[in-house]
């Protein structure tokens, strides 16, 4: 009796732990966020720094930068190369590159996607830039420590509660009582898990912005319209000369098989003629 009591007491403890843990996991002002460290306001371009917040200082903001660099250069392939040994000696790295040989209707190009340190974005995207001719420069910025302490909170909540838990399940003391705590541990532990990833890929996103950096070789400038009256003589003159060729081409192409219809033409007509002068000749 006693022990059924007891087992009863220690079920109903889990699950009151639950429900408090779910409320509590919705509060997101207890817990430190956990992103890169030295991450500041004022480390990525475009970001607007000013007076602090009156919730959150500046040097709390938890910020994800993300742009787009284009490039006019005379090799892309090799400006490909050296701008992966820039941000390598930065402390970044590669996450993708592809790169386009010129061929006889195309140019090269080469296009990367590069995880450059926050810290250091600002000097790097200046050595990137005297690769070439800069076309356009787009960087763009999303804070959201909101959503980092939110996250951080609820890890903080969900450990506590996986904590207890693992502690009552030591003192169960029957199959049900095990059963009834490892089911609430399970779904405790598997919600950690998720929020844990989350604030990983967070992190990682603060403190590493993503740059793509577009590369293009010169174009070809096409040739203008004419603008004067012989120009417009000489440019009527050189599509004549090109109709006058294709229309040769197509007529070398069908003079085979118009004497070929021909011939068959006349053996036909022959054979027609030949009947009917024997018709007449009978009658």
């Amino acid at each position: 009796m006693n022990r059924t009591l007891g087992g009863a007491i220690v079920v109903l403890a889990a699950l009151l732990l639950v429900g408090c843990t779910s409320s509590g996991s919705n509060s997101s002002g207890s817990a430190v966020s956990t992103g890169a460290p030295g991450q500041s306001g004022g480390s990525a371009p475009g970001k607007v720094s000013g007076a602090a917040d009156s919730q959150v200082l500046p040097s709390d903001r938890q910020v994800v930068t993300t742009g787009t660099v284009s490039l006019t250069v005379a090799d892309p392939i090799a400006a490909a190369t050296r701008a992966s040994q820039t941000v390598t000696a930065a402390g970044g790295r590669v996450d993708s590159r592809t790169e386009q040989p010129a061929t006889d209707t195309t140019r090269a190009s080469a296009t990367l996607v590069l995880r450059i340190p926050s810290a250091k974005l600002d000097a790097t995207l200046t050595t990137l830039q005297r690769l070439g001719r800069v076309d356009n420069v787009t960087i763009n910025t999303s804070d959201v420590t909101t959503q980092v302490k939110d996250i951080n909170a609820r890890i903080t909540a969900l450990q506590t509660s996986v904590d207890r838990l693992l502690g009552l399940l030591s003192k169960a003391t029957t199959v049900a009582d095990m059963i009834t705590i490892e089911s609430a541990l399970s779904e405790r532990q598997a919600e950690l898990d998720s929020l844990k990833s989350q604030q990983a890929y967070l992190n990682d996103q603060v403190s590493m912005s993503t740059i793509t950096l577009e590369l293009h070789s010169e174009g070809v400038v096409p040739a203008g319209a004419p603008d004067s009256f012989w120009g417009g003589i000489i440019a009527g003159w050189n599509a004549l000369v090109v109709a006058a060729n294709g229309f040769l081409i197509v007529l070398g192409v069908a003079i085979p098989w118009l004497i070929v219809f021909g011939l068959l033409g006349g053996l036909v007509w022959w054979i027609i003629w030949r009947a009917g002068r024997k018709r007449r000749a009978a009658a």
